[in-house]
């Protein structure tokens, strides 16, 4: 082999392993992803239709709730019903693009 033709050989393996060392490891994390390695991932199905647990309130015939069943103590709340503290509060965590973005 010429010194030309191992020059080629060189900088082609550094190409290669240049090229494709991104790509494994990419690939290695799809994969990681996927098996749980970085914790659980729900499933589209799960996204798509998310539970809510909310609690069920049981009425008297008068309309007065004689008592709430539930596993986890939640209920639905709307943006207006809110303190503007809590909002405020999780806007000062957001970086300074949040209303650009």
């Amino acid at each position: 082999m010429t010194q030309q033709d191992e020059k080629t050989r060189k900088y082609l393996k550094i190409f290669w392993i240049t090229f494709l060392t991104p790509v494994l490891l990419l690939i290695l994390i799809f994969i990681g992803i996927s098996l749980g390695w970085f914790g659980y991932m729900p499933t589209v199905e799960e996204i798509a239709n998310p539970q809510r647990h909310l609690a069920s309130e049981v009425y008297s015939s008068d309309g007065k709730i004689m008592g709430t069943y539930f596993i986890e103590n939640r209920n639905t709340v709307e943006y207006k019903d809110l303190s503007p503290y809590l909002v405020q509060a999780l806007i000062s965590r957001e970086d300074h693009r949040f209303y650009k973005h």
